[in-house]
């Protein structure tokens, strides 16, 4: 059976609150109730899943809008509760009855507002670290709700994508944030500190991800490919940061990866990524 090691994301959330960026500000909860629908039969496998209106219920934000990083920490709260209730009602990648919530959860249009030109780097890291610390929890409740990835492999795929997302926009706010802190400042070596536990972090989760691509167990050729196209969106942007050492290793694994059978339908984007890193 396949265990997902997906923790190393953690560290990365970790560090933008070791560099201090992690204060919450209180936000106001405009969610709105949605009037129940019929729900469709489920056209994914084992779905067992709520309608939005039940989720809506149950306290999830409206899906009809963008997110804050307080919507997201909801959206955690809730999903924790039904995954230790039962976890056959967690929302579903594409199901015709819970897609939509579930399409939210890993929407990255939250991610584009974080990022506006007015908002410093402080306010843009802060933004973006109150939203990926939930979304970090959404994922560690999926993943300990089916560590093997028997039923719920396709939703890890989604919720790793949107974490790398989320990923190459945080490490590159935290660097630039980090330049801001005089070296003289008491809690500069703190920062330091959590600085190298996030590339560290990055590091773990880019060779783990690489390596998942492998696993034909639990992943269908199309969550594979998913896999594939979310590494071939942030790789190229997150590779700057990461160690030297995984820097040197990574291009062997993708050409490792270009000679393997069970990735041979993506043998030419493979080799593709692998050259654009070694160009870099």
């Amino acid at each position: 059976m396949t265990t997902f090691r997906l923790c190393p994301l953690v560290a990365i959330v970790t560090a933008a609150f070791a560099l201090g960026c992690g204060n919450e500000r209180p936000e106001k909860n405009t969610s709105a109730v949605i009037a129940p629908a019929a729900a469709p039969p489920p056209a994914v496998p084992n779905d067992k899943s709520l309608t939005t209106a039940e989720y809506v219920q149950l306290g999830m934000p409206t899906p009809d809008r963008v997110w804050t990083g307080r919507d997201m920490d909801q959206a955690r709260k809730v999903v924790s509760k039904l995954a230790g209730e039962d976890a056959s009602k967690l929302p579903r990648y594409e199901s015709p009855r819970s897609g939509k919530v579930f399409a939210r959860i890993t929407n990255p249009d939250a991610l584009a507002s974080f990022n506006r030109p007015e908002l410093t780097v402080e306010e843009r890291l802060r933004a973006v670290t109150e939203y990926a610390n939930p979304l970090t929890g959404v994922l560690m409740v999926y993943m300990l709700a089916d560590p093997g990835g028997q039923t719920l492999a396709s939703e890890h795929v989604e919720l790793f994508g949107i974490s790398l997302r989320a990923a190459v926009l945080m490490v590159p706010l935290t660097e630039a944030y980090l330049l801001t802190i005089d070296p003289n400042d008491p809690t500069y070596p703190t920062r330091q500190i959590g600085r190298e536990g996030m590339r560290q972090g990055l590091a773990k989760t880019i060779n783990h991800l690489l390596k998942l691509q492998t696993e034909t167990r639990a992943f269908t050729e199309s969550d594979r490919g998913r896999f594939l196209s979310y590494t071939e969106e942030t790789l190229p942007a997150l590779y700057a940061y990461l160690p030297d050492a995984t820097k040197t290793e990574v291009p062997g694994l993708l050409r490792d990866m270009e000679a393997n059978p069970k990735l041979a339908f993506a043998k030419d984007r493979l080799r593709a990524l692998r050259e654009k890193l070694v160009a870099k």
